[in-house]
């Protein structure tokens, strides 16, 4: 067994991380954002990324109750519909946060090409993150960097 990127963190062979740690890490950021939707709901100031994230949650309507209740079922498996509605949510945050910096540009081209063709912005911002979440998951498969001119290129070929 091999130290991991995190203190205390051990890794097996295969060098993924130990599923404890993978577990606290889960944990924890759920808790960040059962912080994140308690402040929003009271009014309170959040930062640009805490209101991303908040604003992404307001808009998964179907999601609400789940993060009024966020901080006592946060160590639970949740799927709604076959979705982890916590990586559905990163996903489109992350999103978000591409177009918001233009980076990579594509990601903005593809996001005007999906509207132009008559797709609700929501939805084409839940098509681009279907794309990253496959090079996503192929990097995690593959344990590489992920690979970036592939996303591109997927980005691309994206149609409505």
């Amino acid at each position: 067994m091999t130290r991991g990127a995190f203190d205390g963190a051990v890794a097996v062979s295969s060098g993924l991380p130990d599923p404890q740690v993978v577990n606290l890490l889960k944990a924890s950021s759920r808790l960040v954002l059962a912080k994140i939707w308690k402040a929003g709901q009271a009014g309170e100031e959040l930062n640009a990324e805490e209101e991303r994230y908040y604003r992404v949650m307001l808009e998964h309507e179907e999601y609400h109750d789940l993060w009024d209740s966020l901080e006592y079922v946060y160590d639970k498996d949740i799927m709604i519909d076959g979705v982890s509605p916590f990586l559905h949510i990163t996903i489109h945050a992350v999103i978000e946060e591409q177009v918001a910096k233009g980076q990579p540009p594509e990601v903005v081209e593809t996001l005007e090409r999906l509207q132009r063709a008559g797709l609700d912005r929501h939805e084409a911002i839940h098509r681009i993150g279907r794309v990253f979440g496959r090079c996503l998951w192929s990097t995690l498969q593959a344990q590489k960097p992920f690979d970036a001119t592939r996303y591109v290129s997927e980005l691309r070929e994206l149609r409505p």
